[in-house]
Parts: C-alpha cells; structure tokens; sequence
C-alpha cells in the first residue's frame, strides 16, 4: 500500500477518533446543564461571573451560591434569554461542535429580582415570597411528618420483636426463685459440711 493511503487512513482515524470525543463530550455538557440555568451575577464592583445553577422544583428560583446574602433569586420567562455553554473551549474549533444552549439570568448581586432589560414587570411580590414561606413550611412539616412515621415504624418493629411484659416478669420470677432456691441448697449444704467437720473433729 503506498505511503499516501496510509496518510489518508490516519487523517480518517484521526476525524473519526475526533468525533467521538466531540459527541462524548457534548453529552457530557448537556447532561450537566438539564434542569439547569447559567446565573449570571453583577457584583456592584468588578467583574460580572457566571454559574450553572440547578433549577428548584417549582421552576421559578434558583438557591443563591454560597457567600450571597440573599438565600434564593427568582427567575421568568422574560428575564430569561439563551447562551452558550461552556464560554471558553481551549480548542475554538470545537466551538460549535461542543457547546450547548443553556437558559440564561442575570441578577445585580443580592438582589433576588432578575434584570429585565425590555419590561418593567416584577417577579417577587410579596403575595411570592408569602406563598414560598407557606411552602417551605410545609415541607418541612411533611419532612417532620414523615420523620414521626419512620419512628413509629421503628418502636413498632422494635416492639414486636421484644419479649412479652408478661413473659418478662414470669421469667424474671423464675430467675428469682431460682437464685433463692441455690442460696438455700447452698447454706443446706454449707451446714451440713460444718456439721460433719465438727463430727469428725
């Protein structure tokens, strides 16, 4: 085979090995983005930062990261637009091959409302923030709730698989004449052998 097909061979090898990397790697991207949004933060000096965050349940918040003052930032259809994920690739080549669409809100650090650049429209309201209040209290009511049942399953079983208190007592009666009876066998036997030693001399 000439020096040239095996070029060839290795250039298709080399693009086949490529793009498998590359879908790898993009599924790797969109498994780690699913139920998330990219927050962006601007602090009131410095850089603006991004960080893929995990969508809560009721699809409206996100938890703050750590070292926030404010707990949670909320989030709607209007104040969210789409971006690009990951920003930087160490091979730009691979742009758009590799990269994402993820959602996307911005937030000034903090500030639990989102920056809506094209309407006035507020998302927290304090009929939101009541009704998130009354939800986190009832979660943690169910968790409290459900806590109670896997004690009460727990007594339950323990329970079940104990001696009887009646049981208990017999037993601990008969333990009781027990011991009385080989004291009295023991101090019978005791004075008989006192009793013989004193016969014998």
């Amino acid at each position: 085979m000439p020096q040239w097909a095996w070029y060839i061979i290795f250039v298709f090898a080399l693009i086949f090995i490529s793009m498998i990397w590359a879908w790898w790697q993009r599924s790797k991207y969109s498994k780690a983005t699913k139920d998330h949004i990219l927050a962006e933060f601007w602090p009131e000096h410095g850089k603006r930062y991004k960080q893929l965050l995990p969508i809560e349940v009721n699809g409206i918040e996100v938890k703050a990261p750590r070292g926030h003052q404010c707990p949670r930032y909320f989030f709607d259809k209007d104040s969210t637009f789409t971006s690009d994920y990951p920003d930087a690739l160490p091979i730009p080549i691979f742009k758009s091959i590799l990269q994402v669409q993820v959602p996307i809100v911005s937030w000034m650090e903090n500030n639990p409302e989102p920056i809506h650049p094209y309407t006035e429209v507020a998302v927290v309201s304090s009929d939101l923030i009541d009704s998130l209040r009354d939800n986190d209290f009832m979660a943690f009511a169910m968790a409290a709730i459900k806590e109670i049942e896997e004690l009460e399953k727990a007594l339950a079983h323990a329970l079940a698989n104990t001696i009887n208190k009646r049981w208990f007592y017999i037993l601990l009666a008969g333990a009781m004449l027990l011991s009385l009876a080989g004291a009295i066998i023991g101090f019978l036997g005791y004075s008989e052998v006192k009793s013989l030693k004193e016969l014998w001399g």
